[in-house]
């Protein structure tokens, strides 16, 4: 089954209201206090993204479940200039994106990398944790796929202190600790990500 679908905006509008869908749907599919609590947590970070995009964004959020198994869904058209992305380093004193801090701010950060022109995406793309041991990869039609199953494999089977650090974003992410999976597919300027969570 499928949810309604909610419009959120980089606002904030409407968060409440797919987060409180969410632990109703898991309240009503007979998930105990604790599954609830770890959907709705799944639910708050994977919104939360949306807020951290810089400028004006619309997105759609819903749950497709089957038996137990649970995709929380958001979809959205984010245009990221090179001005955009430019305003969004500068935010930073160093340059560097400060907020891309943990696994969830690397994977933010990679996704608005992703999302740049195209005469500037292969040298951003190559940067950061995110692409580190190339998981997932570009299809034929210019889209890009990553999956944190695939990031936590390639990082656990290289040496060094970029592995080492992106293994201990990995152990220290809420969502890595509590997700099965995190999925994102992009196709400029179409982002979908998904968070799989198995009961």
């Amino acid at each position: 089954m499928k949810t309604e679908v909610i419009k959120i905006d980089s606002q904030g509008n409407s968060i409440e209201r797919a987060v409180t869908m969410t632990e109703e749907l898991a309240e009503n599919s007979g998930l105990d206090r604790k599954q609830c609590l770890h959907l709705r947590l799944l639910a708050e970070e994977l919104l939360g993204m949306i807020r951290s995009i810089a400028g004006e964004v619309d997105a759609e959020f819903y749950v497709v479940k089957e038996d137990r198994n649970y995709q929380l869904i958001l979809e959205s058209e984010m245009e990221i200039t090179k001005e955009r992305k430019k305003n969004f380093l500068i935010a930073s004193t160093q340059g560097v994106n400060s907020a891309a801090k943990g696994f969830m701010g690397s994977l933010r950060d990679f996704i608005a990398t992703a999302l740049l022109p195209s005469e500037e995406s292969p040298s951003g793309l190559s940067m950061g944790l995110m692409s580190f041991g190339a998981p997932g990869g570009y299809g034929s039609d210019g889209s890009y796929n990553w999956s944190m199953t695939q990031y936590a494999d390639a990082v656990k089977h290289e040496d060094g202190s970029a592995a080492k650090e992106a293994w201990d974003q990995l152990e220290k992410s809420i969502v890595a600790s509590i997700a099965d999976d995190v999925s994102v597919y992009i196709k400029n300027p179409h982002v979908k990500m998904v968070i799989t969570k198995k009961f």
